[in-house]
């Protein structure tokens, strides 16, 4: 009798704690111990409720910080979101006084801002186009010399996918270094071609002679470490810069892979021209 009390009563205990742990008492342990059957049931008992105990807290802790990154984003959102508001109440102001360009020049930077902040990778072309027109508009008003933009996009290609602001420092490039800030004209087109979207951005300025331009084209085929020119190398050759076209080069191959292409055309006070050549995506596809 003694013998089988002796070994029912670490049974007993293992079924009380079981019970109570079920009830949510995840503190307790069984404690038992041995090196019977029993002692190894207890001590392996005892180690999942170890694991179980570590594993909740960690998964306290993750929510945690994922409820407080969620408040950080909300709180990101407060400031811009008061800033579009307080933007659009100074524009009806200026608007109802009749000064039609400030308010449209108010209006262009509030889209900007809105675009900047949205977190999407990959916009409809026809998106990028408008960001485009909304940039040449603050642009010119801050210029004495206005410049002209011609577009012409192709239907069929309006709502392919692309890269929000891939277009911009193209624009920034010829702007300020093509045309010097001074009067012209930018043309942006985008067609479809076999398994390609071609989109070309060409300005009548200064452009660059061969040495130069060859100069670019070795940069940009080069691995990124190596692919920016120094703003004091482009001062020199009062060229295309650089910068802005070794970054919309490096993204766009992140986004599409090798099978993207950026080709680069100049000469000498013929303008410049950058034509990009993006592989169509398959339906229901979309690079990240």
């Amino acid at each position: 009798m003694v013998a089988i009390r002796t070994f029912t009563r670490p049974l007993v205990k293992l079924d009380k704690v079981a019970s109570s742990v079920q009830k949510g008492e995840l503190h307790l342990r069984s404690s038992i111990r041995g090196q019977d059957e029993i002692g190894r049931l207890g001590k392996s008992f005892d180690q999942m409720l170890d694991r179980i105990s570590d594993m909740i807290i960690e998964v306290t802790r993750t929510q945690a910080r994922k409820r407080k990154a969620e408040l950080n984003m909300l709180q990101a959102q407060i400031n811009p979101h008061f800033l579009f508001n307080v933007l659009n109440s100074i524009r009806m102001k200026v608007l109802g006084k009749g000064d039609r360009e400030s308010a449209e020049m108010i209006a262009s930077l509030s889209k900007l801002l809105r675009m900047t902040i949205q977190d999407k990778g990959h916009i409809p072309l026809h998106d990028e186009v408008d960001i485009i027109m909304d940039y040449m508009k603050l642009m010119n008003m801050r210029q004495k010399e206005k410049v002209d933009i011609h577009i012409d996009i192709d239907a069929d290609v309006f709502l392919e996918r692309v890269p929000r602001f891939f277009l911009q420092p193209i624009i920034e490039n010829a702007l300020i270094h093509g045309l010097n800030q001074q009067a012209g004209t930018i043309s942006l087109s985008a067609r479809a071609e076999l398994n390609f979207i071609v989109i070309s951005i060409a300005d009548n300025g200064q452009g660059m002679d061969a040495a130069t331009l060859e100069k670019l084209r070795s940069k940009m085929s080069v691995d990124s470490e190596e692919l920016l020119l120094t703003e004091t190398e482009m001062e020199k050759h009062k060229g295309f810069s650089s910068i802005g076209i070794s970054n919309v080069n490096e993204r766009m191959k992140l986004a599409f892979g090798d099978a993207f292409r950026m080709q680069v055309e100049s000469e000498l006070g013929q303008g410049t021209k950058v034509t990009l050549l993006i592989p169509k995506q398959k339906e229901g596809h979309e690079h990240v």
